[in-house]
């Protein structure tokens, strides 16, 4: 591996951005704002919903999968980008501010 390779493309993952929609009612809405950006690189994508979950947000170009989350009271909720990459933008920061906050109960 080249070290240098490989964290150039680390550090690309915040530059190459598309635009996602949240939909209402969901958690991720109370996190996020109705259409933001995100960084998602994909090679595969979530065809078929597993049992007890819903989408939370799509990208809007192509309508992939970006999140989900449960559809019951338990805390769950998965994202399909990186916003340990993003995270001075404040609809990413409060993903990680959630996640705490719901772990530590």
């Amino acid at each position: 591996i080249d070290v240098g390779q490989a964290l150039e493309k680390v550090h690309a993952l915040h530059l190459v951005l598309h635009r996602i929609v949240v939909e209402d009612g969901t958690r991720l809405k109370a996190i996020m704002e109705e259409e933001s950006r995100v960084n998602s690189f994909h090679h595969q994508a979530i065809g078929k919903l597993g049992e007890g979950l819903k989408v939370s947000a799509y990208s809007l170009e192509d309508h992939v999968i970006e999140a989900v989350e449960s559809i019951d009271e338990r805390y769950l909720l998965a994202v399909q980008w990186h916003p340990e990459e993003l995270t001075e933008n404040r609809n990413h920061k409060r993903l990680f501010e959630q996640l705490i906050f719901h772990a530590s109960k």
